[in-house]
């Protein structure tokens, strides 16, 4: 089965779009991404997640400073939450000619004509009636009660399929107006102070010259688990079991332990490394909001310890005869990030698995490389000069030994 992901570039490959497009997404989706698609497809890694504003300024900053793009090239945001057949993409890619027909409007937009009065979905206003050709947008509702959905569709609204369509210019503009950098290094040394707004709020909904297309196909949003809930063919996915009292309750576990669930109806539940969500499905659309306090959290001494990029627990085992800890644990770090060591003395393993640096010990620093496994009997530190995944093995109980190297 593909990944909303795959099936997006699937798509645009069918309209011939790959040569020409760009993925912008968190550094922690790096691999995975590159797992799903390849190489082939240029992937910006954003220094830190800060919503869809953010990343579309960057990737507008690397068009405009790194790849020469002219100022009047179209350029076409779409999503990869969203589930639609080749005629939506298809419609999509004619806002270019859109744009071009109509030289006044900044911004182009796709709206589905809706089948139902949904709560899950944000409409575009327009008084105009339904056209193959551009409509004007009057306003923006979001997530509205189903009786104001209701009468929303009455009034020719349409369903915000989140893509977005404007001149490269137009967004370089905005960004020197605002007072930030429009070249891509400068911008992305710069990310933390960007407004970590969606591109609709930061954007879309000041804009007078906007105009959308309607598509009057099936198409689904694919971003909260609700949507996804109702896509599956089997109420379990992994590792699970509900009993009888727990009807239209859906369980995603990724782990290796089993999820039991009784009693509890109309719910999502959903169990991976990063964590376990438990949430009604009528609560769904809302999760983002709560989620995004999470990540705001600290208590997490491993993330605590990288002053940007990421950290991924992968392993913690206890040796029991020996009464030792062994925490294993995969860290990026871009360019100029550093891993702090530990404020207790454990006795620490480092292998760089990818890009360089120094090792920071307790007495001197060390250049390191890929392929060579540093050892302390203290806890080490790492500052990248490149972009750097390293794989960290922390004992704790262990008796000091001999600080080392070996190649691996």
């Amino acid at each position: 089965m593909m990944s909303m992901l795959q099936n997006t570039v699937a798509q645009l490959g069918r309209l011939g779009l790959l040569e020409d497009t760009l993925v912008t997404a968190s550094a922690q989706q790096a691999d995975l991404i590159a797992e799903q698609i390849g190489q082939a497809i240029p992937c910006l890694s954003e220094p830190e997640r800060r919503d869809t504003f953010p990343a579309i300024a960057l990737a507008s900053a690397y068009l405009h400073s790194m790849s020469d793009v002219s100022g009047d090239e179209v350029i076409l945001i779409m999503p990869v939450d969203g589930k639609a057949d080749i005629s939506f993409y298809e419609r999509a890619a004619e806002l270019e000619q859109n744009l071009d027909a109509h030289p006044h409007i900044q911004l182009g937009l796709v709206g589905a004509i809706p089948t139902y009065p949904s709560e899950q979905y944000g409409y575009i206003q327009s008084h105009e009636p339904a056209s193959d050709g551009f409509r004007s947008v009057s306003g923006f509702k979001e997530k509205p009660e189903t009786a104001a959905a209701a009468r929303l569709i009455e009034e020719n609204a349409l369903w915000n399929c989140g893509v977005f369509a404007f001149r490269l210019r137009y967004m370089i503009e905005h960004l020197q107006e605002r007072g930030f950098p429009t070249t891509y290094g400068a911008l992305r040394s710069q990310y933390a102070s960007l407004p970590i707004r969606s591109f609709d709020y930061e954007v879309v909904e000041h804009e007078p010259n906007i105009a959308c297309l309607q598509y009057d196909g099936k198409w689904q949003d694919m971003g909260n688990w609700h949507a996804i809930a109702d896509t599956m063919d089997e109420p379990v996915t992994g590792k699970g079991l509900k009993d009888n009292a727990s009807s239209n309750t859906h369980i995603l576990n990724d782990l290796s332990i089993p999820v039991l669930v009784s009693g509890i109806e109309d719910a999502i539940i959903v169990a991976g490394s990063e964590g376990i969500l438990v949430c009604s499905k009528e609560r769904a659309p809302a999760i983002k909001q709560l989620v995004e306090q999470v990540r705001q959290l600290s208590d997490d001494p491993e993330h605590a310890r990288v002053t940007n990029g990421w950290s991924k627990l992968v392993d913690k085992a206890v040796d029991a005869p020996s009464i030792q800890t062994i925490i294993t644990t995969l860290h990026y770090l871009p360019a100029g990030a550093e891993l702090l060591p530990y404020e207790s003395s454990f006795h620490s393993n480092l292998i760089v698995t990818s890009g360089g640096g120094f090792i920071i010990s307790q007495s001197h620093s060390t250049p390191a490389t890929a392929g060579i496994a540093y050892s302390d009997n203290g806890s080490l530190g790492f500052i990248a000069s490149v972009d750097t995944r390293l794989l960290e093995t922390v004992t704790i109980g262990v008796e000091a030994t001999k600080p080392k190297e070996a190649n691996v």
